[in-house]
């Protein structure tokens, strides 16, 4: 294997995570390159990989952008109803609830405990 990962053992991973040694030397590899060259190298590929974005990153990467993970409703970006079904597609999300004093029971009735009743 040639580039950043050449001399890596993989045998080193066989479902026993690579130790402390392994461990050292992967954080070594990942620290020669910036996010964006180590994105650039590896997606795409067969590669096992994933950036971890922001929330506001997230939206506008082109996985999520085809999968039409994301909705904007009123204004406001937010994760797409899920899952999604082929005969059964959901309608949009509705703008988010404010939160009212019906919120504040929802949370009393959740926290106390089990068996009591209030009167």
């Amino acid at each position: 294997m040639a580039g950043p990962l050449a001399g890596l053992r993989v045998v080193e991973l066989q479902g026993r995570g690579p130790g402390p040694f392994g461990q050292a030397r992967l954080a070594d590899v990942f620290k020669t390159r910036r996010f964006d060259e180590w994105r650039e190298l590896l997606e795409g590929t067969q590669t096992c990989f994933a950036p971890v974005l922001t929330l506001a990153e997230a939206p506008a990467h082109p996985h999520n952008v085809e999968r039409g993970t994301f909705v904007e409703v009123d204004g406001v970006v937010q994760p797409a109803p899920a899952p999604r079904f082929s005969r059964t597609p959901p309608g949009p999300p509705g703008p988010t609830a404010a939160v009212t004093d019906a919120a504040e029971e929802v949370v009393e009735r959740w926290t106390r405990p089990q068996g009591y009743h209030r009167e």
